[in-house]
C-alpha cells in the first residue's frame, strides 16, 4: 500500500474520496484485473444492500435476528464441498470465526450468492 493510501485511510476518507479513488483504480486496471475487481464490487454492493435492509433507521424496521448456518447447509447452498468451504472461509464476508468454530451468516451468504449470478 502506498503512503498516500495509508494516509487517506488513517484520516477516514469520505465516501466521495473513496469513489474517486475507485474510479481511478478502474481506469488504471489492467484488463485481466477487471473480472476480479467487478466481482469484488458486486460483493460490496450486496453488503451495502444487506445493511440497507437490516440496519435500524434505513427502512423503519428493527434489525432482524441473525441466523447462522452449519457448514453443511452453507456448503449445500453454495454448491461446494464442506472441505472447500472451510479452506476458503476467510474469503467470504459472511463468515465469522469464534475460536476454532466457523459461523456462516444466512443473509450474508444469500446476498453473496445473488451477486454471483
Amino acid at each position: 500500500m502506498s503512503a498516500q493510501h495509508s494516509t487517506a485511510i488513517s484520516r477516514k476518507a469520505t465516501p466521495g474520496e473513496v469513489l474517486a479513488d475507485l474510479d481511478r483504480i478502474i481506469a488504471g486496471a489492467a484488463p485481466g484485473e477487471l473480472p476480479a475487481l467487478v466481482g469484488r464490487l458486486v460483493e460490496l454492493e450486496e453488503r451495502a444492500r444487506l445493511r440497507l435492509r437490516t440496519e435500524p433507521g434505513t427502512n423503519g424496521h428493527a434489525r432482524p435476528e441473525r441466523r447462522n448456518l452449519s457448514a453443511e447447509e452453507a456448503a449445500r447452498r453454495l454448491g461446494v464441498s464442506k472441505p472447500y468451504l472451510y479452506k476458503h472461509a476467510d474469503e467470504f464476508f459472511f463468515t465469522s470465526r469464534m475460536g476454532n468454530r466457523v459461523v456462516f451468516d444466512a443473509e450474508g451468504l444469500e446476498a453473496w450468492n445473488r451477486g454471483q449470478r
